[in-house]
């Protein structure tokens, strides 16, 4: 895959590499004169999860040892960069990953000095959780990412509509799956679909608003499981939209599930399980990793 130059706004990032600006990347807290970027040119992967601790442990525990920087704001966002990788968390929701990953995006860009050949060696994973259709634990890896009405991301765009790419690359998703080989990890690969209510538009009845009726919810859930959704969750759309708009080729969102849809609404593991089946998807981004 060769990546989209022309899809990338250069003429305002070109003048920041240039020195000719500075560009804030505001809600990650960190300009683009920073010394930290200097210390992460060894940058070859870009993780995000939803939560602050999340992204801290796996910065922890990717580190072997290796200085952690973390950048000096955590207000919105929290991220750390370690031994190559920059851990960041992206908060819950389209809105909220959109944002976060347009200004990693940037730094990407600034950090690799425009340079597409070295952009394109760099790794983005998205690790969360999900409710699915299968048993909890299992892993999946998302092939397509649609929104609620199952079509691909779409932002209106001075009033009009411009939707995005919802795919995953299918290479590199089967090179995660090769590097898990045997790791005791039960991965699959399947459609995802990104919602953009944690209730509503995935059609749970156990909210404080309930608009559809348990008949009408498990009668969904059957009609999308038939056609390749394997997961439900808040993210996926975005990061597929904006990372094929610049052409990465290297991206994956591995989430785990929490709980079967078609068995209830409610996660009722207990801690320890909750725990075992998060690690799950870092035990999958680690093998890759490694």
């Amino acid at each position: 895959m060769i990546m989209k130059i022309n899809n990338m706004n250069k003429g305002f990032m070109d003048q920041v590499l240039n020195g000719k600006s500075i560009d804030a990347l505001y809600h990650l807290g960190i300009c683009s004169d920073d010394p930290l970027l200097n210390l992460m040119k060894d940058l070859r992967a870009v993780v995000m999860a939803g939560s602050p601790d999340r992204v801290k442990r796996m910065a922890e525990n990717w580190s072997q040892g290796s200085k952690i920087s973390k950048f000096p704001k955590d207000e919105r966002f929290s991220a750390y960069y370690t031994n190559g990788v920059l851990f960041c968390s992206h908060g819950m929701g389209m809105p909220s990953m959109s944002i976060a990953l347009q200004e990693l995006m940037k730094l990407v860009y600034y950090v690799k000095k425009g340079s597409v050949e070295e952009m394109e060696k760099v790794m983005w994973f998205r690790i969360g959780t999900s409710g699915g259709f299968v048993e909890p634990g299992t892993v999946v890896l998302t092939t397509q990412a649609l929104c609620a009405d199952l079509k691909p991301y779409k932002l209106f765009v001075l009033g009009k509509e411009k939707e995005f790419d919802p795919s995953y690359p299918e290479s590199f998703l089967e090179q995660i799956i090769k590097a898990n080989d045997g790791k005791g990890v039960t991965i699959i690969k399947g459609k995802t679909v990104g919602a953009n209510s944690f209730y509503i538009e995935q059609n749970r009845i156990d909210g404080g608003i309930a608009l559809c009726t348990e008949t009408e919810k498990l009668s969904w859930l059957k009609e999308i499981e038939k056609q390749g959704i394997r997961n439900i969750e808040m993210e996926t759309p975005v990061m597929a939209a904006f990372l094929n708009h610049w052409g990465f080729p290297k991206f994956a969102a591995i989430c785990c599930v929490l709980v079967n849809r078609t068995k209830g609404d409610q996660v009722k593991a207990t801690k320890e399980e909750l725990e075992s089946y998060s690690l799950n998807a870092e035990k999958v981004l680690l093998n890759t990793l490694s």
